[in-house]
């Protein structure tokens, strides 16, 4: 959802009787400051997967998303297995994968910068036994405009293993935040 562009006042000599003219445009020069700093673009990109994916052992495998409940900046294709930062800014990125059930080896999560495939955040889980394992990993921090985000997960369970997404999980999901300005 799109804010819509803020259009600045301009001095009416009509609108406020009494009032000299460079004391009715300062105090609009101020509002105008801060209805632009109060409609900076924060928003959300909330994304699942449709269905289950599955995840070959002992393979690095970077995460598609192909239902967007959430797209306040245009910053996710369908489909895409990224997320763009399009305003410099202080983000909250979350992750959460739940794993098919299989006792064996482990699972990682990785939050990745696209560029030169840099950890941002990690997680490494030991696979919980007769139930689906569900992990988490976060971050916080300051992302530069152009920055792209994506989720890279691995398993070493000795076989292909699903991760849950459509109605057989509540759990896998990746949001990215715009929570701020530094």
């Amino acid at each position: 959802m799109a804010i819509p562009a803020y259009t600045p006042t301009t001095w009416n000599p009509d609108a406020a009787p009494g009032i000299s003219a460079a004391q009715l445009q300062r105090n609009e020069d101020q509002i105008d400051a801060i209805t632009t700093l109060l409609n900076r673009h924060h928003g959300i990109v909330n994304l699942r997967k449709g269905g289950n994916d599955s995840v070959p052992n002992t393979t690095l495998a970077v995460q598609t998303w192909d239902v967007e409940d959430d797209d306040d900046w245009g910053g996710h294709g369908v489909g895409s297995s990224n997320v763009d930062v399009e305003d410099p800014g202080v983000y909250a990125v979350s992750a959460t994968i739940e794993w098919a059930s299989n006792a064996t080896g482990y699972r990682e999560m990785r939050i990745e910068l696209t560029t030169g495939g840099a950890t941002w955040a990690m997680s490494r889980v030991p696979p919980l036994s007769g139930i689906a394992t569900i992990q988490t990993c976060s971050g916080l921090g300051f992302l530069a405009a152009a920055t792209a985000l994506r989720i890279r997960v691995f398993q070493n369970s000795g076989v292909a293993l699903d991760i849950l997404g459509g109605g057989n999980t509540v759990a896998t999901k990746f949001s990215v935040a715009r929570i701020g300005e530094r």
